[in-house]
Order: C-alpha cells, then sequence, then structure tokens
C-alpha cells in the first residue's frame, strides 16, 4: 500500500540549537518549542527521570513539519 499522506517526520539530534540552525539555513521555520518530561515520558521510554527538548519545524504554508527531538 502506497504512502498517501504525511503528517511529520522526527529526528533525534545530538545538538538541537545546531541543527535547528541547519534547517533554518534549508528554509525551514520554527514553528513550536517544548520540553517533555515526567511519569508519561518515563513510560513511555521505560526510563525514570527522562527529559527531552523537542522543536516544530516546516515550511512556510506546508502541512508537512520537521520534528527534532
Amino acid at each position: 500500500m502506497p504512502i498517501k499522506r504525511t503528517d511529520h517526520i522526527s529526528l533525534n539530534v545530538v545538538n538541537l540549537e545546531e541543527a535547528i540552525h541547519f534547517f533554518s539555513l534549508c528554509g525551514l521555520e520554527v514553528r513550536g518549542r517544548w520540553e517533555m518530561k515526567g511519569e508519561l515520558l518515563d513510560r513511555l521510554l521505560s526510563l525514570e527521570g527522562a527529559e527531552t527538548e523537542c522543536v516544530a519545524l516546516g515550511l512556510p504554508g506546508e502541512p508537512l513539519w520537521l520534528e527534532l527531538v
């Protein structure tokens, strides 16, 4: 079955600020930024005390977005 639609793609990166800079040079704009921690993330990752920061990037006028974690 062929892919009919993609909402977003997620990438894990080592340095979030450098990745934001790189993708900004490619024309993507920051759409949002958030941090996650707590019981839900611990359960999802099977880790205790997990924390992460995420950034959503996208092209102007396009629904597809790139999530950097």
